[in-house]
């Protein structure tokens, strides 16, 4: 006999529509690439950079192997604190999650029905 998770049931019958709608996806090999290098040439560590920018090391190796893809918000981090110039910050924040981690409705309370001007989840 396993024992289950009280509540589990519950929480994946609220999962939010939009959930769906965004699919999993992997980090183009030049965008993973693009950040280990800009990593690299500021002579820190993974450990080091996800502290600067605010996530795990986990994550940020995810990344950088190209086995996850930022949210919106963390791109815009990434690119800031890793200081990339203008077309590979663009480059990075056009193949981000848009509802996914820090932008995930669940954690900013925005309802992807409201979203900005150019954001469209179909």
């Amino acid at each position: 006999m396993t024992a289950t998770t009280p509540g589990a049931a519950d929480r994946r019958q609220v999962d939010p529509w939009w959930r769906s709608r965004v699919e999993q996806r992997d980090l183009p090999p030049d965008v993973a690439a693009l950040l280990t290098v800009a990593r690299q040439l500021r002579g820190w560590s993974v450990r080091t950079a996800a502290q600067q920018v605010g996530c795990s090391p986990t994550h940020l190796g995810r990344l950088e192997r190209g086995e996850r893809v930022p949210s919106v918000a963390l791109a815009w981090d990434l690119a800031a604190v890793l200081q990339l110039g203008r077309r590979d910050a663009e480059r990075l924040v056009s193949v981000a999650a848009p509802y996914a981690g820090r932008s995930s409705p669940l954690r900013t309370g925005v309802n992807p029905g409201e979203m900005p001007m150019g954001h469209n989840l179909t």
